[in-house]
């Protein structure tokens, strides 16, 4: 098939007819700048919307690196060995924030445990409304479960991402 054979295969699923191309009726849907063949643009701009409105369905990005390994140096490597593990954490490389946080989990264990504990139910609720935030948002599919699984592990910087992302007009799911 050669290449005006899929662009005119192309304008008739998606054009209305108006205009005449050889034996098929189409017409344009944007109007084509001076200089352009008209039926390639327009099948070129009809294919970019598509994958626009596809993209923005299954849109999904991390958080950045720098906030990834905070999190997970703070909450999963910091939190969790001095609480569970104490006994294998060098405090006396973090200096005088060392010897703090050393006293806080000798003479107070439970402390530690509580914090954990409500980390982690902080980010199953944000998980929660990044799901929510998803379905308003017309995200779908996998990339739900990308953004849900993704804001329980990493929180706040991951929801952002998802807060911040604007959708195209007129492709609201709802």
């Amino acid at each position: 098939m050669s290449t005006q054979e899929l662009i005119n295969t192309c304008m008739l699923r998606f054009h209305e007819p108006t205009q005449s191309l050889g034996n098929i009726q189409t017409r344009p849907i944007v109007s084509v700048p001076t200089g352009v063949n008209a039926s390639l643009y327009s099948s070129l701009k009809f294919h970019r919307s598509v994958t626009m409105q596809s993209q923005s369905a299954n849109y999904f990005t991390l958080p950045s690196l720098p906030w990834m390994i905070n999190i997970f140096g703070w909450l999963y490597c910091g939190l969790y060995s001095t609480v569970f593990i104490p006994h294998l954490v060098p405090y006396h490389l973090f200096g005088p924030a060392g010897t703090g946080i050393r006293l806080v989990y000798t003479y107070c264990p439970f402390f530690g445990k509580v914090l954990f504990v409500a980390a982690h139910l902080v980010h199953l609720g944000e998980a929660v409304y990044a799901w929510q935030l998803c379905r308003k948002k017309g995200i779908n599919g996998r990339a739900q479960v990308k953004w849900f699984a993704s804001t329980a592990v990493f929180g706040g910087p991951s929801l952002y991402e998802l807060v911040v992302f604007k959708q195209k007009s007129g492709e609201h799911l709802d």
